[in-house]
């Protein structure tokens, strides 16, 4: 996989450039480190795509989890609070327009919906990375 694509909310993409570039370098490490080819193995049934085989999300999430896990990374999710104290926020969006199912969230959908909503939401610095084979 490759980035194709980021967009810095609020200066997220140059804070972790100045600050936590080795953070960022990770990042692109894992994401470089993804091999494509091995996802594609969901056959579709939509209408449109009939028996199309197609970038499984699931087989992807499998794939970046073990890279990211390979450089000490966890997965967590939480209900949180944002205060002054917060740095930055990192959010990956996995972009595979015509080779995914239609459930999967795009980069341009993704980014669309920040613009919209201004400097007040998110209210964090927010590194979207648009990502494809």
């Amino acid at each position: 996989m490759r980035i194709a694509n980021t967009y810095s909310h609020l200066n997220g993409l140059e804070f972790m450039l100045v600050r936590k570039s080795a953070l960022w370098q990770e990042i692109q490490d894992a994401v470089n480190n993804v091999e494509a080819s091995l996802a594609f193995e969901k056959v579709s049934r939509e209408k449109t795509m009939m028996g199309k085989i197609l970038l499984s999300p699931s087989k992807l999430n499998v794939m970046f989890k073990a890279e990211f896990s390979a450089m000490g990374w966890h997965e967590a999710r939480h209900d949180y609070y944002v205060n002054e104290d917060l740095n930055t926020a990192r959010e990956i969006v996995y972009i595979i327009m015509s080779m995914m199912s239609s459930g999967v969230a795009w980069y341009e959908n993704e980014l669309a919906n920040i613009v919209r909503e201004g400097r007040s939401n998110p209210s964090v610095p927010v590194i979207l990375i648009g990502i494809e084979p």
